[in-house]
């Protein structure tokens, strides 16, 4: 027998889907204020309420939000459940934050593969619009492809987000991603020298504005024999004042060597 199900009249309807659009409301605050569980439960009632209306999109969004969190509570199954779930037909503005967030189910569940496809997924769907999403989604990618091991891959998705958080004016991110893409760069052994000293520089011009001194490091071991000549001009590229000399020297990445045999 086929499931009854208990109609409702228009002021019902409506009533139920204006307490479902301050329930998302409330749980997006949540969200932003780092109270996960609450925002879970808000989320859960949300889409609770929207099954008892005929609104195929709220039911939807519903299932996305929800994904979406289960995704911070860390239960990932769970959250691709949903998120799959989510999809509607057709091309959808959201679609790069769908595919954004199930990259990162299968990335918690570490499925990196699975999770490569879904970030470029994510890149190619976001518009121009969305530069900050596309450079975060390049960042995640990155990071699988560290993971999978393809290591010339990642280095070209980190250097390619720190160009895109400088057109969002992002420098910190900027500056990170270029660190985190000259040391894969070094790391692959696929670059040249003249190519990482160049993301090196990218790196170095966007320490302007920037008050985390100690994100920028540069270090001599990372650089693979480059002499002291070579490694104090490179130094001295943007650099206007000794401070910025300074930050020239501090470690790069955890994976600098304690000592140097210098």
């Amino acid at each position: 027998m086929a499931d009854l199900k208990v109609s409702i009249t228009p002021q019902q309807q409506n009533t139920i889907q204006s307490k479902i659009l301050s329930l998302c409301k409330d749980g997006s605050h949540l969200l932003n204020h780092d109270d996960i569980n609450g925002a879970l439960r808000t989320f859960k009632q949300a889409f609770l309420l929207s099954s008892k209306i005929p609104e195929e999109k709220i039911q939807k969004d519903c299932l996305f939000n929800l994904g979406a969190t289960y995704i911070c509570v860390g239960k990932p199954k769970k959250a691709l459940k949903c998120l799959l779930k989510s999809r509607r037909s057709g091309m959808e503005e959201r679609d790069g934050d769908l595919f954004f967030n199930i990259g990162a189910a299968y990335d918690e569940m570490k499925e990196y593969s699975k999770a490569v496809k879904f970030y470029e997924r994510a890149i190619n769907e976001y518009g121009y619009d969305k530069v900050k999403s596309i450079a975060d989604a390049l960042i995640k990618l990155g990071y699988c492809f560290v993971m999978t091991g393809d290591l010339s891959s990642a280095a070209h998705s980190f250097r390619l987000a720190g160009h895109t958080y400088v057109k969002n004016h992002k420098l910190e991110d900027a500056a990170m991603a270029m660190r985190e893409a000259a040391k894969y760069m070094i790391n692959s052994q696929a670059f040249s020298q003249a190519a990482v000293l160049q993301t090196l520089n990218s790196c170095v011009e966007s320490l302007i504005g920037i008050s985390d001194i100690q994100l920028l490091g540069i270090s001599r071991y990372l650089l693979y024999r480059i002499s002291d000549t070579e490694f104090r001009y490179f130094c001295d590229i943007g650099y206007r004042n000794r401070k910025h000399r300074l930050m020239g020297l501090q470690v790069l990445s955890d994976d600098a060597c304690n000592s140097d045999s210098d």
